[in-house]
């Protein structure tokens, strides 16, 4: 899949199936801008929820040092054929509106990309906190 074109119609049927209350397609220009912005590709990545951001770092590093969590099994089996290893795939959940990333608790990341907020009454803010701790 070198095409953007082809990109976009494989994630769009990724979407379509997905169960992930958290379906928002982030157009693969901003998540290379987002990533091109970023000094340093070397250490530990945690992506969230987020299928393009792999895409464009796969085209950058190898993706052994790339962390995806998801609630979604599809997106799971995409990024496993991407090249995430498999024991790199976490499991994401939200309970009471609290969000569990489920990784263990002295796992330490570099980096950590994921959708841009939306809107000021998603859980964004939760994200991001829940980032900054981990």
């Amino acid at each position: 899949m070198n095409n953007k074109q082809e990109i976009i119609e494989v994630l769009n049927k990724v979407y379509s199936h997905s169960e992930d209350t958290h379906n928002i397609y982030t157009p693969l220009e901003l998540c290379e801008e987002m990533i091109n912005s970023l000094n340093d590709l070397n250490g530990d990545i945690l992506v969230i929820s987020n299928m393009e951001f792999l895409i464009v770092l796969k085209s950058k590093i190898t993706l052994d040092k790339v962390h995806y969590i998801t609630s979604c099994d599809i997106k799971k089996q995409v990024a496993i054929q991407l090249g995430v290893n498999l024991n790199n795939i976490h499991n994401l959940e939200y309970n009471n509106k609290e969000i569990n990333l489920g990784t263990e608790e002295n796992m330490k990341f570099d980096v950590i990309v994921m959708n841009p907020p939306y809107n000021p009454n998603s859980l964004w803010k939760k994200f991001v906190l829940k980032s900054i701790d981990l």
